[in-house]
């Protein structure tokens, strides 16, 4: 049997790199992540200042979901599309341009430089 105690390391990052891989595949507002996020982080600290070891399962719980929320939402704040100056903001029907191409371009198996 694996003892994760030796395993601290794996403990916190596999939470954080579910977190990542949730916010690709589970669409969901950044505020219901967040909130989640703080409800887990007060949840497991009011559970660290209980000296009874049955909550001890209950604070690993807790403090897992909360480095899985903050993991999705690092996740979600670092992709381009969601930013305010990314380009997709700028495109509009009047922006567009249709062109044709009168002519294959010419492969060549070298290149030409000028140095």
């Amino acid at each position: 049997m694996l003892n994760w105690r030796e395993y601290p390391f794996v403990r916190l990052v596999l939470p954080l790199f579910m977190g990542i891989v949730l916010s690709d595949n589970i669409p969901m507002p950044l505020g219901i992540a967040v909130g989640i996020g703080l409800v887990s982080i007060v949840l497991a600290i009011g559970l660290s200042f209980q000296s009874n070891f049955r909550f001890q399962p209950l604070f690993g719980i807790f403090a897992s979901l909360s480095i899985l929320a903050i993991g999705y939402i690092i996740a979600v704040r670092h992709v381009e599309l969601n930013h305010e100056d990314h380009f997709k903001r700028h495109l509009s029907e009047k922006n567009k341009i249709l062109g044709w191409v009168y002519d294959v371009p010419e492969v060549k198996n070298w290149i030409k430089s000028s140095w």
